[in-house]
């Protein structure tokens, strides 16, 4: 899959939220992923690899080796460049499509994917049918039983991410509460498949909309400022 999205723009963005942090810090340890010696984890969209650094790799302090991928070459490069380690080793590759994948078969013992990403070339099936749906966890529980998989920890959980003032969204500039993660507006931006076909003169203006739909969608929080809400489901599997 063919992808042109702004890495750089999303690297200056991109904040994980406080859900994926406590997957990371805390489920993930009590569930026993921290007592192997030998294991081999691989990071499925890793992106800059700032998370795939900071968060996943303390799970493992013994792990043999942390094989990180990512669908963009630019998002890899940049995490050779600014999160290298000596266990980590950065890939381009795409989870959809095995050809990519299979000489790696049979090495990983863990995988990690906290994000629920989908895209698509064609522009009448760009948004996936489980959005459309809104399919809650025991959904992808029943599916992931039917194919031989032990269910291992299923949560469900909605959030907000607050977006920075009307005036303010474009910059990187976040503000974090207790229970409330927060991401810049033009995180949206950068990860959004239709930006690399506006036209350069025109982006400012879809970067508005973009901005303008999300505040009609999603409304303001209690001290006014835009907010984004969704829902994260989490789910740890063991192949039998």
């Amino acid at each position: 899959m063919n992808l042109d999205l702004d890495s750089d723009l999303y690297v200056k963005s991109h904040v994980p939220s406080e859900s994926v942090i406590h997957f990371l810090e805390k489920t993930l340890p009590q569930l026993g992923w921290i007592r192997r010696d030998e294991d081999v984890v691989m990071d499925v969209g890793c992106g800059p690899g700032r998370v795939t650094i900071d968060l996943i790799l303390p799970v493992f302090p013994r792990l043999k080796k942390l094989l990180a991928i990512d669908l963009l070459s630019s998002m890899v490069n940049i995490a050779r460049k600014h999160n290298p380690h000596p266990i980590v080793q950065y890939e381009v590759a795409d989870i959809e499509d095995w050809s990519t994948m299979d000489h790696w078969e049979g090495q990983m013992t863990k995988v990690k994917n906290p994000k629920w990403c989908h895209f698509f070339n064609e522009i009448d099936t760009v948004v996936p049918d489980s959005h459309c749906k809104q399919h809650d966890a025991l959904y992808y529980k029943e599916i992931l039983a039917k194919i031989g998989f032990e269910i291992l920890h299923l949560k469900e959980e909605n959030i907000t991410d607050v977006l920075p003032s009307d005036e303010d969204y474009i910059t990187t500039c976040v503000r974090r509460t207790p229970s409330v993660s927060v991401v810049p507006e033009r995180l949206f931006t950068s990860v959004c498949v239709l930006v690399p076909h506006v036209p350069m003169d025109r982006r400012d203006e879809f970067q508005e909309d973009l901005f303008q739909e999300i505040l009609q969608l999603n409304g303001r929080d209690s001290n006014g400022l835009p907010f984004h809400a969704g829902k994260i489901i989490e789910l740890v599997v063991k192949k039998n």
